[in-house]
């Protein structure tokens, strides 16, 4: 696999935890400043920045030269990143802006992992439906989940060929 650059790694990682960070305080001042009510545009601002940062991960994972077990920890951090930042903005609208059977109002913060779990694998049961912008947010959430899955995939395979070759 040649030379590992330990700079892409850090990079990477230091990338994704900034990135979450600041779209988590992001969305916390939105709810100060709006009753708990994300605004579509801001909502749009968000799901742009998770995109963003998906792109920037698999640009770096392309151009560098980590070894997969490197390549996995990435991924799996941004996987597991935007999964649950997904779940906060379902959050937020989970009462307003989705539809259902499988929703519970005692638990909207379970209902929103949920779809979001659902949604980035892209199972989609059809239990719970998003309504009006939700369904960019559901349908943005969706290519997230297939860009890392791709990955995922592409990066255990590396590591059973590797495994293999001892």
């Amino acid at each position: 696999m040649g030379k590992d650059k330990s700079a892409y790694w850090w990079l990477a990682i230091l990338g994704h935890f900034c990135v979450f960070a600041w779209a988590f305080v992001y969305t916390c001042q939105i709810w100060k400043n709006t009753a708990a009510r994300l605004e579509t545009q801001e909502v749009l601002v968000v799901v742009v920045m998770i995109l963003i940062l998906t792109l920037t991960t698999v640009a770096t994972l392309a151009s560098s030269e980590l070894r997969p077990a490197r390549m996995a920890v990435i991924l799996a951090i941004g996987s597991i990143s935007s999964i649950f930042y997904y779940a906060i903005l379902y959050y937020d609208a989970i009462k307003v802006s989705f539809s259902g059977t499988g929703l519970d109002e005692k638990s909207p913060m379970i209902d929103a992992i949920y779809y979001s779990i659902v949604t980035w694998t892209t199972l989609g049961y059809g239990d719970i439906t998003p309504m009006a912008h939700m369904k960019l947010v559901a349908a943005s959430q969706a290519l997230v989940g297939y860009g890392y899955s791709g990955m995922l995939i592409g990066v255990a395979t590396a590591l059973l060929l590797q495994q293999n070759e001892r």
